[in-house]
């Protein structure tokens, strides 16, 4: 049987790398500097929510499919950024994408630890934002998650309809985390849709 959720979470570090990688390239970082980046980015959220945690050794480094992701993630997305020099819809598709994964699997990581929906909700927000921030600080660009107008919400409505069907409906987590990553996404995109018509 798939373990739909370990590939739901490598997906939550691969996406964000990518994102990064690209966004370096798109700033002018050579190759191997851009991939570091999303490697780093890839790698944030998971580390973030170990430490804090207190799950002593991060998880996240010793196992094989989220290194490998976040690694795929970074060096794809700086090869991707380094041949199409149009990708501001890709990066908005990928950033919406990865933040809504990485909050909604971060809420889930916090119902797993027992705590309360309104600290899964804290743990998973600002799990979701550490990598952009984090991407956008060390590309030197102004941070999206400050500057755009819907990037917290989306990821806070993501993540309540994350918890709310797991504690209300028969969906297995996966399902849960899926359905508010998608809708996290789908309203970031209509906010790249209205940013791109201006």
């Amino acid at each position: 049987m798939i373990d739909v959720l370990h590939w739901l979470g490598a997906a939550g570090i691969f996406v964000p790398a990518a994102a990064a990688g690209l966004r370096a390239r798109q700033c002018g970082s050579h190759f191997t500097g851009a991939a570091v980046l999303g490697c780093l980015v890839g790698l944030s959220a998971p580390l973030f929510m170990d430490c804090l945690l207190g799950m002593g050794v991060p998880a996240i480094l010793t196992r094989e499919t989220p290194l490998g992701a976040t690694a795929l993630g970074g060096v794809l997305g700086a090869l991707f950024g380094a041949f199409n020099p149009a990708t501001s819809l890709v990066f908005g598709c990928l950033d919406a994408l990865g933040l809504g994964l990485v909050a909604c699997l971060g809420s889930l990581q916090g119902l797993a630890m027992g705590l309360p929906a309104t600290g899964c909700l804290i743990l998973g927000c600002v799990s979701g934002l550490i990598p952009g921030i984090l991407r956008d600080m060390l590309d030197g660009e102004p941070i999206l998650a400050l500057e755009s107008d819907f990037y917290v919400s989306a990821a806070i409505l993501g993540q309540v309809l994350t918890i709310g069907s797991c504690f209300y409906s028969h969906m297995p987590r996966w399902a849960c985390v899926l359905l508010g990553a998608l809708v996290c996404a789908m309203l970031r995109g209509v906010r790249i849709r209205r940013e791109a018509g201006r």
